[in-house]
Formats: C-alpha cells, structure tokens, sequence
C-alpha cells in the first residue's frame, strides 16, 4: 500500500522531533509509527485526530495522539496532498504544544 500524504516538517517541528527521538528510542518508534498511520489516514482512530484552536497557529490546525502525553500539531498544505508538522510534544505542561 502506498501512502496518501507526504509528510514535510517545518524547521521548528524538525528540532522537536530529533529532540524527542534522542531522548528515547520507544518514543521515536512511536512518533514513527504515528507519522506512517498519518501519511495513510491522517483520521485513522488510532491517531484520535481532531481540530485545534490555538493562538500559536492561523488556519485548520489538527493534533493526533501518539503516545501518552505527546501529540503532534499538523495542518494540510495547500494542495492537500501534503501533510505538514508545525509541532510534536506534550499535551500538558508549561511548553505544551498547544500554547
């Protein structure tokens, strides 16, 4: 099966990511896999996706689970077959990534 969506990462979404996959080798499993189940549905269950509002970001925002407490902030391009990551981290907390 080929995937639907390419994915791309703004620089900032980039640093986040290798940040996190530094930090544990289970979480960048995970992230991975959730960036595989988006690139084939980005509305699959499993992901839990759903809109966001945040003042961090214009436009149709959405977050999908990965694990826990982490999430990943993703809006579609303007052509709609490219999927782009604004940002990956915590739900909660002072540097979540809703604020």
């Amino acid at each position: 099966m080929s995937n639907n969506y390419k994915i791309e990462f703004t620089k900032f979404a980039a640093k986040k990511y290798a940040k996190l996959c530094k930090k544990s080798k289970i979480l960048e499993k995970q992230i991975s896999k959730a960036l595989e189940s988006l690139s084939v549905d980005p509305f699959s269950p499993s992901l839990n996706t759903h809109g966001v509002n945040t003042a961090m970001y214009d436009g149709k925002v959405y977050s999908s689970f990965v694990s826990g407490d982490i999430r990943i902030i993703w809006e579609f391009s303007n052509d709609s077959i490219r999927i782009l990551i604004l940002n990956i981290g915590g739900h909660s907390g002072t540097n979540n990534v809703y604020s």
